[in-house]
């Protein structure tokens, strides 16, 4: 029976545990905390009440609150056991994983405490900090017996609290026993009977007694390592125990033993460094006799034995664990002359203490409200009833605040049901309660309407119901509120909600304005144009209709019906489906019969196609666009069947992205690459102006393996790859294979499958950033920071790499007559067979809802480059086993990391990467200065040590890729937002001070730059501390206003003041009294910031022209920018395009979705700034050192020609006239069927194309 040294349990520490807690109860700030923990009292503890565990009983006017502890309950007074406590520095700032301890002992019931802190290892932002002055504990769960767990409700802090209370262990009875005079007094005689009066027997007193005991117990703790013995003949040992007290002795351990013929008490034997129970247990009694001792020494005022004994009082040190030695207090606590009296209820509802300061008040509120929201009405009438209480100015703004933000209390809801005679405790819907609030707004006179509204507010704040909020307001500002004040649904269509709207409008002719403004707000939303056009028109229209679109609503196909026929078609189509839709659809078709449509704007033979979007695949046809325009890549997928890894071989042994690729992966993403070459090869050959891509390529973009490959049951033959299954069977000669039926998936872009325990993230993805370590580069994706564990460390070496790489196939060529007139063009590209449409819709569903979770377009191009890696075949390993391919040579660079060591020791790590990842502009900044960032020396946690550490770049790829992140989180709204923040980019952008030269001039000039910046750092800290542009709350307090204005204006408010105080005399009002001399300082103190101000502004200014100037002669290693990708949106949401350069034409052009126009605005590419232009997600640069037309090479055209020639067949030739097709719409073309098989015999003769035709 021991009290043991701390164990903690992994569950308490991780927040795997029952974490669901953390928003359905209340909790308590540390120092509330702490106070409880004080006065619980485990021996008398209420029946139905526990102090610690239960959250303070709600506090109501007029009704008795109930005791939180019984009257007979100890006030402890603990005294620390020091060599069971373990606590941190005086300075020291806790980190993740770090434990304390504390174990005390009341001097008065004997009980002991124990009080375990641990910081878990995913915290990363210990309390108390600015945004958490103090930790907030919650309970966790119920441990049985007096053991209780809290964990701090801070996302970032991860401390857990463990409290055990044990009862004390020298029971009543075992003091009566060694104490109570009789028992002592026949000790006494028995010894004088047995041993006789000649041994000089002493008649035992308690507190002898208690002291003989704890000198034994205490002989057992000593480390000298010695065995004693206790002889049971020994005259102290009969006088004060004798064989009455053996069951003691043995629960002790003590045991008994023969020496010499002679019965002794052997002592136990403990370890003296050791937490084995057993030791533990005896430095508790040890306390208890001591306390046993004191108490009895007081009570019959006898010597005491041991009076050098110095206890510690617990209390101060139990407050350094959980850091509330030093929080803010209120002045009038300072000043109070009873500190100890009782409190307010509503403290303990809030979790906090009486002698907080306001801003401790409000925060323990804020907490109480997160992490309780079903009871925030109580807590608020707490915080309300304080501010009150207090007469505290900021917590009355505080409350005045979140009336203003629709927050309510119980009383005011209470009154709010009451209004409407509805009992708080039924199931009234809300829609029963706004059938209540419009049948007593009927009967409601006008002066009284905005009581009701008010009341129904307070109502639908309480039960956060949208539907009532909307319905008290009355206003519409918002799709849901749009649709709500019609009566309509998400689902409706816009033909509905005109039927709605009319409705509405009839029955109150005065809400024509209102009905008006919430079908704009769903036309908006929607994107509708039909309702768009009934604004403006009065009709429904779809501009957005096409030929295809009204093909496809008719039900028909052009080329099908004759049209002779069309009338009847138009007839049935009006009576089986009548509607705006169909008058459109029939409209347009007679047009396209009756006049032809304009030719492109561009001409093919030279300008690249547009992309239609799948609805969510924006960056995606960026994308496409863009690796379309990298012509080694380009050439790669035209001619992929030389690149194939070759499936009969079986899988890989090269990892891909650090990792073993599977078979059916491999296969997966061959078909994708064989879907992108069918796309390419139509970006190639169509007239344009657009192509769509086909289902299949989308799905296998954004979805697993697993689920767009299906394999059969029964082995292939050998040397061939399965079967697909439910796959339409293609023509005799296809163009290439059709892609499989897909199965169903989860709708989002899923991780790669599970790696193997050796095995890191992909390479494909690797990245470097700013937040690396020893062993992760920085990726804002999660799934993407680990890096492969294979490189180690070595000191400054060379690292020597064997690479095996095989010579690939010359690139595929245009032929010479692509734009030869003369020249027959081969037949358009036939159709692939398309998958099973049911399958293929289902896949495409949750690929486009896939596309909708990602946000942004790195995450797609990794996932995409490793696809293409996968199914392209090795040319060699790295010495990690890492593939090497033609895609590697392109984009991926070799980056050092330097880590600076004790002793001036340098450790290199190396690795490979395929973008440098930017830190997330917090302020307008330019791509050296975001680069600088990434590179310049920083200080990194390694262990207790902190160490210094930086990057180089060993090598450069053809095409470097830069990733400029904008996505963040906002710990103060807890969501997601995006950074809008400018960054300037270069036109021209020189590496040179970024690579590792063996020159050490470069380094020194880096290390030059480091200080530089620091210092830089340090004066905008300076800058930003004296015109204090965020308040606490993180808000801004005064836009665009400095310090020493602020300082101005208040010493000018503050002569304002004193001059109305004759204007206060005139009313018999008494003046405001103030110093006149503040203003004066005020005003000195404004004018020496302002000189401080400037100083650090010219400061700033020579060093940011400093740290431009320091390389400008450095420019051997030359990139130019090619391609910028842009978004315009929020966070989760928006439009992707990306603006590509023409080297060979200098021009730039942009590609969005299937519109591609020149763009001349070339200042919105480099300065982007306003929200029309877009942000910059993505730069990508070309090394000039290079052919850049063979690196990048936007216009790749070859545009089937129209046929309009006679063709003669061998033997029975036929003149057959073909007519020009109408450009193609967004969709794809309709293409004819496949061209047949020839013998090669072709020629031309007056103006009729000849040649032997086999089908």
């Amino acid at each position: 029976m021991g009290f043991a040294p701390p164990e903690f349990n992994a569950d308490h520490f991780t927040g795997q545990g029952n974490t669901t807690s953390r928003s359905s109860k209340p909790g308590k700030t540390a120092p509330r905390l702490l106070h409880d923990a004080v006065l619980l009292d485990v021996h008398h503890s209420t029946r139905y009440f526990d102090i610690l565990a239960d959250p303070a009983p709600q506090y109501l006017n007029g009704k008795d609150y109930p005791a939180t502890r019984p009257a007979q309950a100890c006030d402890h007074n603990y005294a620390l056991n020091l060599s069971r406590t373990k606590l941190p520095g005086t300075d020291y700032r806790p980190a993740a994983g770090d434990a304390f301890w504390v174990q005390a002992v009341c001097r008065k019931c004997r009980g002991h405490i124990h009080i375990d802190l641990k910081y878990s290892s995913t915290g990363r932002r210990p309390c108390p900090n600015n945004d958490y002055p103090l930790h907030h504990f919650v309970r966790q769960h119920a441990a049985t017996g007096t053991e209780y767990t809290f964990l701090c409700s801070s996302p970032d802090c991860g401390a857990v609290v463990n409290l055990k209370y044990l009862r004390r262990l020298v029971t009543d009875e075992d003091v009566d026993l060694i104490t109570n005079p009789k028992f002592l007094r026949k000790r006494y005689d028995d010894a004088i009977e047995k041993h006789g009066a000649h041994r000089g027997f002493i008649l035992a007193t308690g507190v002898s007694t208690l002291w003989k005991l704890r000198r034994y117990v205490r002989d057992s703790l000593k480390p000298d390592g010695i065995e004693k013995r206790v002889p049971l003949e020994n005259k102290r040992y009969l006088e004060s125990f004798a064989a009455d007290c053996d069951e003691v002795f043995e629960r002790l351990g003590f045991r008994k033993e023969v020496q010499e013929d002679d019965a002794v008490w052997a002592l136990p034997q403990t370890d003296p460094e050791g937490t084995d129970g057993h030791r533990v247990y005896l430095e508790n009694w040890d306390m208890e006799l001591q306390i046993l001792i004191d108490q009895f020494v007081e009570r019959f005022k006898e010597l005491h034995p041991c009076a050098d004994y110095v206890w510690h009082d617990a209390r101060p040190e139990m407050s350094r664990l959980l850091s509330t030695q030093s929080y803010s207090k209120s002045v009038s606590s300072k000043l109070e002359e009873n500190p100890n009296g009782q409190d307010h209820p509503y403290y303990a509802s809030l979790g906090a203490m009486r002698d907080f300061g306001d801003d401790l008040i409000i925060f323990a509120y804020e907490r109480q409200v997160d992490c309780d929201p079903q009871n925030g009405p109580y807590y608020f009438d707490c915080l309300q009833d304080l501010a009150h209480g207090r007469q505290s100015e900021q917590m009355v703004m505080k409350t005045s605040f979140l009336e203003e933000q629709g927050v309510v209390g119980q009383k005011a809801i209470a009154e709010a049901y009451g209004f409407f005679s509805i009992d708080m405790k039924s199931n009234l819907t809300d829609q029963m309660i706004v059938d209540r609030y419009k049948s007593r707004m009927e009967d409601t006179a006008a002066s009284q309407r905005p009581v009701a509204r008010t009341m129904l507010k307070r109502i639908g704040s309480l039960r956060s119901s949208r539907l009532l909020l909307d319905t008290a307001s009355d206003t519409i500002d918002n799709y849901e509120q749009a649709l709500s004040w019609l009566g309509a649904e998400k689902s409706y269509p816009d033909e509905s909600i005109l039927t709605l709207h009319t409705a509405k409008v009839a029955d109150n002719p005065d809400a024509v304005a209102l009905a008006r403004k919430a079908v704009e707000i769903i036309a908006e939303e929607r994107n509708s144009d039909p309702l768009r056009s009934w604004l403006s028109t009065g009709e429904m229209r779809d501009s957005k209709m096409s030929v295809d679109d009204a093909c496809a609503h008719l039900k028909i196909s052009l080329k099908d019906v004759d049209e002779t026929m069309l009338q009847v078609v138009f007839d049935n189509a009006k009576s089986d489906n009548p509607g705006w839709k169909t008058e459109q659809a029939i409209e347009t078709v007679t047009k396209a019969y009756q006049k032809p449509q304009e030719g492109p704007k561009h001409d093919p033979a030279n300008w690249p196609v547009g992309l239609t979007s799948h609805g969510n695949t924006c960056y995606l046809n960026s994308l496409l666009q863009y690796y379309f325009t990298i012509k080694p890549l380009r050439d790669l997928v035209l001619d992929f069947d030389q690149y194939k890894h070759d499936l009969s071989r079986g899988g890989k042994i090269d990892r891909v992205g650090a990792r073993k690729v599977t078979t059916l992966e491999i296969r997966a993403y061959q078909k994708f690459v064989g879907d992108l070459h069918h796309l390419f090869e139509r970006m190639i050959k169509d007239r344009g102006p657009s192509v769509k891509p086909e289902a299949d390529l989308v799905c296998r973009a954004f979805l697993k393996a697993e689920d767009t490959e299906t394999q059969t049951a029964t082995p292939s033959r050998a040397g061939s790859p399965p079967a697909d299954i439910g796959i339409e069977q293609p023509p005799e000669k296809p163009p290439r294979p059709h892609s499989s039926r897909m199965e169903d998936a989860p709708p989002v872009m899923p991780p790669r499958p599970p790696k193997l325990a050796d095995e890191a993230s992909d390479a494909s993805s690797k990245t470097m950033g700013s937040d690396s370590s020893s062993v992760t580069l920085g990726d804002d994706h999660a799934e993407h920071k680990v890096l492969s564990n294979h490189p180690k460390d070595t000191e400054m070496q060379e690292g020597t790499v064997v690479i095996n790489q095989p010579t690939p196939p010359d690139s595929p060529t245009i032929p010479s007559t692509i734009h030869d007139t003369d020249t027959l063009d081969i037949p358009p590209l036939p159709p692939r067979p398309s998958s099973t449409p049911v399958r293929q819709q289902t896949n495409l569903a949750k690929a486009e809802e896939a596309a909708r979770q990602q946000q942004d377009v790195t995450e797609v191009m990794d996932e995409i480059l490793f696809r293409l890696r996968c199914a392209i075949k090795s040319e060699g390993m790295d010495p990690q086993e890492e593939q090497l391919d033609a895609f590697r040579k392109i984009f991926y660079m070799r980056t050092s990391e330097k880590t600076l060591g004790e002793g001036g020791k340098v450790t290199s790590r190396e690795d490979s990467a395929q973008n440098i990842l930017l830190n997330i502009p917090s302020q307008e900044t330019d791509i050296y200065a975001a680069l600088d960032e990434i590179f310049e020396l920083q200080t990194i946690e390694h262990g207790d040590k902190r160490l210094k550490q930086y990057k180089t770049l060993q090598s450069l790829p053809p095409i470097l890729q830069i990733n400029i992140p904008r996505n963040t989180y906002d710990r103060s709204t807890g969501r997601g937002v995006k950074i809008e923040s400018r960054i300037h980019l270069e036109e021209t952008l020189y590496m040179d001070r970024y690579f590792e030269w063996q020159d050490t001039k470069v380094m020194d000039r880096r290390k030059a730059t480091w200080g530089w910046r620091q210092r830089l750092d340090q004066l905008r800290a300076q800058r930003d501390l004296i015109n204090s542009k965020e308040r606490k709350d993180g808000k801004a307090s005064q836009a665009d206003v400095d310090g020493p204005t602020r300082l101005q204006a208040a010493a000018k408010f503050i002569r304002a003041v004193a001059k109305n105080n004759e204007a206060l005399a005139s009313l018999d009002l008494p003046p405001v009294e103030l110093d006149e001399s503040i203003a004066k300082d005020l005003d000195a103190l404004a004018e020496a910031q302002r000189i401080q101000l400037n100083t650090i502004e010219e400061e700033m200014t020579a060093l940011q022209t400093r740290i431009s100037t320091n390389f400008e002669d450095l420019k051997e290693i030359k990139y130019r920018l090619f391609a910028v990708f842009f978004h315009r949106g929020g966070y989760g949401h928006g439009h992707y395009w990306t603006n590509i350069r023409d080297f060979r034409n200098d021009t730039w052009r942009q590609y969005n979705d299937e519109k591609v126009e020149e763009f001349t605005k070339l200042n919105e590419i480099f300065d982007a700034k306003d929200w029309q232009h877009g942000t910059p997600t993505y730069a990508v640069y070309v090394r000039e050192d290079e052919d850049i037309t063979q690196l990048v090479q936007p216009v790749c055209r070859d545009p089937e020609q129209p046929m309009n020639m006679k063709i003669e067949a061998k033997g029975e030739p036929v003149d057959e006239v073909m007519q020009d097709a109408p450009p193609a719409a967004p969709p794809a073309p309709n293409y004819p069927p496949p061209k047949p098989q020839t013998d090669g015999n072709i020629k031309m003769e007056n103006g009729t194309l000849h040649q032997d035709t086999k089908w």
